[in-house]
């Protein structure tokens, strides 16, 4: 187990993630009094996934107020711009 001081865990996360996650554990302590102990998860959970809040069918048959541009052709729009300067 690694001891480390709060402000070191701060300044060098990312490292101490690291050693996390192949299973070392981090003992985190402010000025000497120990505060935590970080370990990596034992047994990793499912993923949970909600169902959506709106029916998406009746997302699609909604009307929305902003119109959309007309279809534009890039490199018209490009090559006349070019023109231009």
């Amino acid at each position: 187990m690694k001891v480390v001081a709060i402000s070191e865990f701060k300044a060098k996360l990312a490292k101490y993630l690291r050693l996390v996650k192949i299973g070392e554990e981090i003992d985190i302590r402010d000025r000497g009094v120990p505060v935590a102990i970080l370990s990596a998860v034992k047994t990793p959970t499912p993923p949970q996934f909600t169902s959506p809040r709106k029916d998406p069918e009746r997302l699609s048959r909604m009307h929305f107020s902003v119109q959309l541009a007309p279809e534009i052709n890039v490199v018209d729009f490009l090559l006349a711009d070019r023109k231009r300067r």
